[in-house]
């Protein structure tokens, strides 16, 4: 799936299929760039194979990645996921600078490691059984955190048997300062926000579960608003945020720490105030 892009993406690829016909080339409609989640349903609903699996434009798939999944999967049709991990690499220099994404679950229960970041998925690691993803597995509505949204969507809709774990580092993620994973502008943060409300409201889900992607909900805002971040969309969600956590907008504790931090920033600006009025 390509999302309008303007390099000779198309041409490679056109390329590409005259020497593999099972390569398929689909663009976005209309010619209007519609933000990866659109790009990835548009393609999980033309796929015609049994699995799928995610790979963004700046990062690889290691040698024989999709050969050792499919073995596993099609070993077992009760199994609907087969999780494997990533390591970063610099574009600088193509050497691997981290290897954050290969870590295991502390417990059993996956959806929760998910929502506490005690683990994280690469969206280019888990291979799918295409039958378990459904319609439209992707949230269209935010623009970015949907990584997480769609796997803590994932693993609460899959029970443990259902997955299997190929403990190797399969997918090779790239960092620069280009890369879209870089880009940290506060409207992320709304973006994070969205998501993790949406679970809330739509996804059937234990009190757990709700408490701690709530707890992720109000660092997001705390951080938007020390920021000044100021918009009706996040009034919107500052609103449904309230009705969900009994009328409460942050516990007091973060009301608490919020406060200081402000404190903090004015004292500061005061004494540099007072330095340059002495100059």
């Amino acid at each position: 799936m390509d999302d309008c892009s303007t390099d000779t993406t198309a041409e490679i690829v056109e390329q590409i299929k005259l020497q593999e016909p099972r390569v398929q080339f689909f663009r976005s409609s209309a010619g209007i760039r519609k933000g990866a989640n659109y790009c990835r349903n548009r393609g999980v609903s033309l796929a015609r194979g049994e699995y799928v699996v995610f790979l963004d434009s700046d990062d690889l798939f290691v040698k024989d990645k999709l050969r050792r999944q499919i073995e596993l999967l099609s070993a077992n049709e009760n199994l609907n996921c087969c999780v494997s991990f990533a390591e970063l690499f610099s574009t600088d220099n193509s050497e691997i600078v981290d290897n954050v994404w290969v870590n295991k679950p502390q417990s059993s229960d996956t959806a929760l490691e998910i929502i506490r970041k005690n683990i994280r998925w690469p969206i280019s690691g888990p291979m799918w059984r295409k039958s378990f993803l459904g319609f439209d597995p992707f949230d269209e509505r935010i623009q970015a955190g949907q990584d997480f949204e769609f796997h803590v969507r994932m693993a609460l809709k899959m029970q443990k048997e259902e997955m299997v774990v190929l403990d190797a580092a399969t997918v090779l993620v790239r960092i620069s300062n280009t890369s879209i994973s870089r880009n940290r502008k506060l409207d992320r943060f709304l973006e994070y926000i969205k998501g993790r409300c949406h679970l809330v409201a739509e996804v059937p889900m234990s009190v757990v579960y709700k408490r701690e992607l709530l707890k992720s909900v109000e660092s997001s805002y705390i951080k938007l608003k020390l920021a000044g971040y100021q918009s009706v969309e996040l009034q919107k969600y500052e609103d449904y945020y309230r009705e969900v956590n009994g009328g409460r907008l942050y516990k007091m504790k973060v009301f608490l720490r919020l406060n200081q931090i402000r404190k903090k920033i004015k004292n500061a600006l005061k004494k540099n105030h007072q330095k340059d009025s002495k100059l």
